[in-house]
């Protein structure tokens, strides 16, 4: 019988491969001319300034620390699904926001999808998906499952109707 020892194992993603991932996305939302700064997602997050200051270092530098998990995903319900699919997308997966309402009508959320579809087609027509056009779809793949997951809402409330 072969005994596999933990420590002789590596994990298919890297550490730094997936803390570069959150820094690069951390680094799309905070800065000079960005959407926030590091105190107002400090304040919006719970989770503090200088350890989101700390996750945006360069992996491996005397300034930089890893976030915890619990600091990650409170940082990933402010800042939405665009932040998360950046460094989920390391285990070929994404995410969207749950719909904690149901906001529009049948019709409504099908014209926005039918919005998203026309956008991907613009960017798909030369049958090649550019690295500028990248973070454009994979907003539109987490816009679609909302989309869909609302659509889902939709229909359950419906079930749950009394006939």
């Amino acid at each position: 019988m072969r005994v596999v020892r933990s420590a002789t194992l590596t994990p298919v993603i890297s550490r730094n491969d997936v803390h570069a991932a959150v820094r690069q996305a951390l680094r799309r939302y905070l800065g000079h001319g960005k959407p926030l700064t590091v105190k107002q997602l400090s304040n919006q997050s719970g989770v503090a300034d200088r350890l989101i200051e700390c996750a945006c270092n360069e992996v491996g530098t005397g300034d930089w620390r890893p976030l915890p998990v619990e600091k990650l995903l409170s940082l990933a319900m402010v800042l939405g699904p665009d932040f998360t699919n950046t460094w989920l997308s390391l285990a070929r997966q994404g995410s969207f926001a749950m719909a904690t309402t149901i906001e529009q009508t049948p019709s409504q959320a099908v014209a926005l999808m039918a919005g998203d579809v026309a956008e991907f087609a613009s960017y798909a027509a030369d049958q090649t998906i550019s690295r500028a056009e990248a973070p454009k779809l994979l907003a539109i793949a987490s816009r679609q499952q909302e989309h869909s997951a609302r659509l889902a809402a939709l229909a359950a409330a419906a079930q749950s109707e009394p006939r």
